[in-house]
């Protein structure tokens, strides 16, 4: 997602699951009482029954069912300083989990765990300050086992601290810093009974001038996996397990041999240095002995699928860990842990992902990838996101912390992402925007996760239309979830954010969004929020409030939602609505539909925002010496004769007014601009109202609201859109194929049809003629400024010249592409092109085998199997069928060659066409083999050759490459 002066963002970025699923316990504190939430699948608590020391508004049974116990220091014994409750950005506290967190500063400051469960394994969330010029450094910091020591652990700057603006930089002098902790993680080559005590402690020689220790993972790790039978090991084709030597091309050499013969890639224990993207194909499984044991490392590190519309089907990648080297949030730049598009039953388990720009980040469209049983931590953007028409994926039992962005989000640009399920998640302190967000996209589910501990500019779930994505439609669902200490103050809005929040950014929010069983916990503003122009058709059932900094509910849109069971406790604010649209009006621009059942939260407020009644929240105000003038929204599309509304607010010195005064420049006759009121007091609103008459044309108007008062003039522009007739334009506006073979579908062209009216289009028929046919993403309708695909595909019925079009009816103007193509006979595309071999015996080169003469022949050097020999076509193209032939019938015996064939594009990854297998070449049948496989686009052909019963070499005189 790309940059915004609103209210956010954009990214615009080891445990095998065999182990034992011990619970994480999460500390919160709700209406004034500790309690622990455990997570991790325990059973959920029966109706009308509590779980064991927690309130009746927390239920078991919910987030990712992880293999460790969650310790919190500021829980532990400590003789350091344990930091004050804190929500205030850029604290060491407010990132911490649960807020708090302990530093140690002097020789002897410690501070002691004592073990819940078993285990052999610590991952420690630390901080250590930053160096006066953002270079990295490292620290040590000593640890000791029941009272024993036993080492230092090994901790760095490297991967924390940011500053400035978004996307930050890593330089300490642009201020703002924020993003401090990091984690480290060790085997501690030793089994910890429940009840060892665990102590981090500052002993001579430890450098680091402070060290702030929020929290340790307490592990039970078990024993590395065996290797897969039949398997093929990175280490046997070079792979160097000690991160010495970069092994890309060991791994790219594993890859292709697995696709050969059928099996899997096999991860031995070790660190991998990996310096550039993997790309795989379909049928790839890559499986490590466990994210603990077998780990990639590198500059470049990643595992990226095939771009769609043709993703990467059926990959497995499993048991393994990936960590990156990225220090900088760098957007244009390619450095996630997982990319491209997998899709087709592809699943990615059991993998711990750390240090990349996104942990995963897929491209759409595509349709059936599972997620589950993974860790992400530290990344600087997004923990996952699925992007651009990603449908029927599940993301579940995965653990996400401290992103830099959203921790997992499905944003619908241009595709949208349909019947996708995020359940049984647990997503802890994005540094910025939201724990689980939805972009737009239709009838996807986000059920039964944990959220945590939200920054800035985001909270715990969000649901919006904007970032240009596709509108919300459908049902949304939202059940079962728990939201701790979320929402976050907005310093472009100075307000706060709601821990589950709506907004109709880009346009009104009408698809049903459906709200079950949720409980919101210790908010840190609003519980709940609307934001935008419009958003209907929502309800909330069976909802939980426990305790919030401000407000139950916050209305800054239009619109209506049907309340059932919504019970609140513990509100900072002495009303629990704030709402100021059309204040004093007998008809609400917002209808709260109660249905019965709710309590708590009935009184209204419009006025000053308050501050969270937050003893941890330092206040909050905004500038005294001076004014802001906003709208909101910003801007609005409206057809002839309609009429759209924004809210007008300005923060200015206590206790004064301002008048407003309203300019329309460049707005054409039939335009009219009123205000609700033309004072505001401070912290006040006032609602505008810009009404079109009919017969205004269309077009962009901007409208220029002006505040003037004792401290000056402000001005801020309201962007009027007038709708006028669809247009629908498709890109490109021809096509020319390249020269295919009769009867052989070409790789199909995609034509982008775009929206650029402000009103829908009702896509009606699309049609072909000539030899082309197609298919679309379009569906029934366009939304104004969105787009879908046409996918053409060139299927020769006679050679020569062969033209067609492809037709596009709409409810504006048809649009119509000319197609081009040109076919010829099923021509042999190997004759007279380059051809390369393993090996040569004098006299016998490789070039024989594309002569055109089947009298001269290759032969490859004697005993030294196996061999391979490869034609390179000169460009891609589609094939299917190869001959190989021998010298004729009365020079040559019988005997059989067992090969393997591939195609590869750039003659480095090659994939497996057909697996290993005998073909005899007979004098009675002509010595020829013809072998055919699925159409295939490739520019190499490559036999590998691993035994000949006539001679001991490889032998070819022709190798005939045909796309049918």
């Amino acid at each position: 997602m790309s940059t915004t002066s609103e209210r956010e963002h954009a990214p615009r970025s080891r445990t095998p699951r065999m182990l034992l699923a011990l619970p994480i316990a999460i500390v919160v504190a709700a209406a004034g009482v500790a309690v622990v939430l455990t997570s991790g699948r325990a059973p959920a608590a029966t109706p009308g029954e509590t779980v064991a020391g927690s309130p009746p508004s927390l239920v078991a049974g919910r987030g990712a069912a992880v293999p460790f116990v969650e310790q919190e220091a500021a829980n532990s014994k400590t003789n350091g300083t344990v930091l004050s409750a804190s929500r205030d950005r850029g604290t060491l506290a407010s990132e911490a989990i649960g807020r708090r967190a302990v530093t140690l500063k002097k020789r002897g400051q410690y501070v002691e765990f004592t073990l819940t469960q078993p285990a052999n394994a610590i991952d420690v969330r630390y901080s250590i300050p930053d160096s006066k010029d953002g270079s990295p450094y490292n620290a040590t910091l000593s640890l000791y086992l029941d009272g024993v020591k036993s080492g230092r652990l090994t901790l760095t700057n490297t991967y924390a601290w940011y500053y400035g603006a978004y996307p930050f930089v890593n330089e300490p002098t642009s201020g703002n810093p924020h993003h401090f902790y990091d984690e480290t993680h060790l085997l501690l080559g030793k089994e910890m009974p429940a009840g060892s005590k665990f102590r981090l402690q500052i002993d001579n020689g430890d450098n680091a001038t402070s060290y702030t220790i929020d929290l340790v993972d307490f592990e039970e790790v078990a024993p590395p996996l065996p290797q897969p039978p039949g398997s093929v090991s990175v280490v046997s084709v070079g792979a160097d397990p000690t991160g010495t030597r970069d092994s890309t091309d060991a791994f790219k050499k594993a890859i292709s041999a697995s696709l050969a013969t059928g099996t899997s890639v096999w991860l031995p224990p070790g660190t991998y240095h990996v310096d550039k993207h993997l790309v795989v194909n379909s049928n790839v499984t890559i499986a490590g002995a466990g994210a603990w044991y077998s780990v990639m490392t590198g500059d470049g590190v990643g595992i990226y699928g095939n771009l769609a519309p043709h993703p990467s089907l059926n990959v497995h990648l499993s048991n393994f860990a990936i960590e990156g080297t990225v220090t900088e949030r760098v957007d244009s730049a390619q450095v996630n842990g997982l990319g491209g598009a997998l899709g087709g039953g592809s699943i990615i388990s059991d993998l711990w992902i750390e240090h990349t720009k996104v942990g995963m980040w897929f491209d759409g469209p595509f349709d059936g990838l599972t997620i589950e049983n993974n860790r992400i931590d530290d990344t600087t953007a997004d923990g996952i996101n699925l992007h651009d028409g990603i449908t029927h994926a599940t993301v579940r039992d995965t653990f996400i912390r401290n992103t830099g962005d959203d921790g997992i989000a499905l944003w619908s640009e241009d595709n949208g992402d349909t019947d996708d399920v995020v359940e049984f998640n647990t997503v802890e302190a994005p540094i910025l925007a939201n724990d689980i967000a939805i972009y737009g996209g239709a009838d996807n589910q986000i059920t039964d996760n944990v959220v945590a501990d939200s920054q800035t500019q985001g909270g715990g779930i969000h649901v919006a239309n904007r970032f240009n994505a596709i509108a919300l439609a459908g049902t949304t669902t939202i059940a079962r979830d728990t939201a701790l200490r979320t929402g976050s103050f907005d310093p472009n809005w100075k307000y706060g954010v709601g821990a589950l929040w709506f907004w109709a950014n880009d346009s009104p929010m009408n698809g049903a969004i459906r709200v079950h069983d949720v409980d919101l916990i210790d908010s840190s503003y609003e519980a709940l929020e609307f934001a935008g122009s419009s958003i209907t058709n929502v309800a909330f059932t069976d909802v939980r409030i426990a305790g919030a900094g401000t407000f139950a509910l916050q209305l800054e849109s239009h619109g209506e939602a049907s309340f059932d069971h919504v019970v609140a406790t513990g509100l900072g604010a002495r009303a629990a609505i704030y709402d100021c649209l059309f204040t004093g009006s007998d008809t609400p621009a917002f209808i709260v539909d109660d249905r019965g059942g709710n309590s708590g939260w009935a009184k209204k407020y419009c006025g000053k925002w308050p501050d969270p009644v937050r003893a941890s929240i330092r206040k909050v105000s905004a500038a005294r010496n001076d004014f802001t003038l906003t709208l909101q929204p910003s801007g609005a599309a409206v057809d002839t004769g309609g009429a759209v509304t924004a809210r007008v607010s300005t923060a200015i010195r206590a206790g004064q007014s301002q008048q407003l005064r309203l300019s329309a420049a460049g707005a054409p006759a039939g335009v009219s601009v009123r205000f609700s009121s033309s004072r505001l007091l401070a912290g006040g609103h006032a609602t505008m109202t810009v009404t079109t008459q009919a017969g205004v044309r269309s077009g962009k108007y901007p409208i220029v609201v002006t505040s003037t008062g004792p401290t000056g003039a402000h001005s801020a522009t309201f962007a009027l859109t007038v709708a006028g007739p669809p247009v629908l334009t498709a890109d490109p506006a021809s096509i020319d194929f390249t020269a295919g073979s009769v009867g052989t579908p070409s790789e199909s062209r995609q034509i982008r049809l775009k929206n650029t009216g402000t009103a829908l289009i009702t896509v009606g028929a699309i049609r072909t003629t000539g030899d082309f046919s197609q298919t679309n993403t379009c569906g029934g309708t366009i939304a104004a400024g969105m787009s879908c695909h046409v996918s053409v595909t060139f299927t020769a019925t006679g050679t020569g010249a062969r033209t067609g079009s492809v037709t596009i009816a709409d409810d504006a103007n048809p649009v119509t592409v000319r197609l081009f193509g040109t076919a010829t006979p099923n021509a042999n595309l190997a004759l007279g092109k380059a051809a390369s071999a393993s090996g040569t015996q004098p006299g016998y080169p490789p070039s024989n085998m594309t002569d055109g003469n089947p009298g001269s022949y290759w032969e490859s050097i004697n005993n030294a199997f196996p061999q391979w020999a490869t034609v390179d076509l000169g460009e891609p193209a589609m094939v299917s069928r190869i001959v190989l032939t021998l010298p004729p019938p009365a020079a040559w015996s019988a005997r059989t060659q067992t090969l393997v064939v591939s195609g590869s594009l750039d003659n480095t990854t090659f994939t497996s066409l057909v697996p290993s297998a005998g073909y005899t070449f007979d004098p009675a049948t002509g010595n020829q083999v013809a072998i055919s496989f699925a159409p295939t686009k490739l520019r190499f052909i490559r036999l590998d050759v691993t035994a000949n019963t006539g001679w001991p070499a490889a032998q070819f005189s022709e190798v005939e490459v045909f796309p049918k």
